[in-house]
């Protein structure tokens, strides 16, 4: 325990390390026989594994976080370069902008950095990140059977979200065993791989990704942004994501914030699929609309609580 975590006694943190077991060992169970995603996925897998062994040295020796960083960037861009990318996005009815390689790769690179950080982050009360993953990759595997992909990708979004479910009771609603930065940053890395590796199918598969992802986005980029404005240095530990503050401030305990945060998290995998039926031309445009929502929404939710524990008028 210490300033910026939300519990008060020791909890090991080693669950990360079961939840990369559970899903690398069901996913080879699937490759006998699979189709032709088979070396992206083995791929993925191992990169999104080395990102979390790296977490789970960190949770013991705790690196300096420059170096965090510079593991994510570099095995973001080893995916981006190795094993797939995202190439072409559809902007506009009719418009299709294909994307030269090294913004490809620039882009995708980034995305990767995004998502495993945004998880990362948010994984501070019992359940809450755990349940979200769940919800998002089972519906990554929806949108992939519905847009006819290799059925191992199918079976790889199931597998990790089961993997999630197994490990939820430890974790939700009293926490027996954290997943640590190494089941934080695993599935970060595995979600947003998948996004990009669907997109091979489905164009618009990353955009469905970050709808679904919204409540967890939201509250990290907008967070350092506001830190950003307040010169707050941004590599050290706080707690001044909305999630922390309504834990603070209200009264309330983890269970009820998972509860909320999930179904937060459901009704945007819904407008992700509500998106996803549109014209694939707007699909771009009403994915910015709904950012905007989130960011709206954010500031709803932040302005009753105050980073310095203060009230409006307080």
């Amino acid at each position: 325990p210490d300033r910026r975590h939300a519990h008060g006694r020791p909890t090991p943190t080693s669950g990360g390390l079961a939840l990369i077991a559970a899903t690398v060992a069901g996913v080879v169970a699937l490759l006998p026989g699979a189709g032709e995603t088979t070396r992206d996925l083995a791929l993925l897998l191992g990169l999104a594994g080395a990102l979390g062994l790296y977490g789970a040295a960190d949770d013991v020796w705790d690196f300096p976080a420059t170096h965090k960083l510079l593991a994510q960037v570099l095995l973001a861009l080893a995916f981006s370069l190795w094993v797939a990318r995202i190439d072409v996005l559809p902007l506009a009815p009719g418009v299709r902008l294909e994307l030269p390689a090294v913004v490809a790769v620039g882009l995708t690179t980034a995305w990767l950095v995004v998502v495993v950080n945004a998880v990362n982050f948010m994984d501070g009360s019992n359940g809450l990140v755990v349940g979200a993953n769940v919800l998002s990759l089972a519906g990554l595997g929806a949108l992939a059977a519905l847009a006819g992909a290799d059925p191992l990708l199918v079976g790889a979004c199931a597998v990790a979200a089961t993997a999630g479910l197994g490990f939820l009771p430890w974790n939700f609603p009293r926490a027996r065993l954290f997943q640590g930065d190494a089941g934080s940053q695993f599935s970060g890395f595995l979600i947003g791989g998948l996004a990009v590796l669907l997109a091979g199918r489905e164009p618009t598969a990353p955009l469905f990704a970050a709808v679904a992802a919204l409540p967890i986005l939201t509250d990290v980029l907008l967070t350092l942004v506001d830190r950003t404005r307040r010169r707050r240095p941004l590599f050290h530990a706080h707690r001044e994501h909305v999630y922390q503050l309504w834990l603070d401030h209200t009264g309330k305990g983890h269970a009820a914030l998972a509860w909320r945060f999930w179904a937060l998290t459901g009704a945007a995998i819904g407008l992700g699929f509500a998106i996803h039926s549109a014209p694939e031309g707007w699909r771009f445009g009403l994915t910015l609309a709904a950012a905007g929502v989130g960011c709206l929404l954010w500031a709803v939710l932040r302005r009753p609580l105050r980073a310095d524990g203060s009230r409006p008028g307080g």
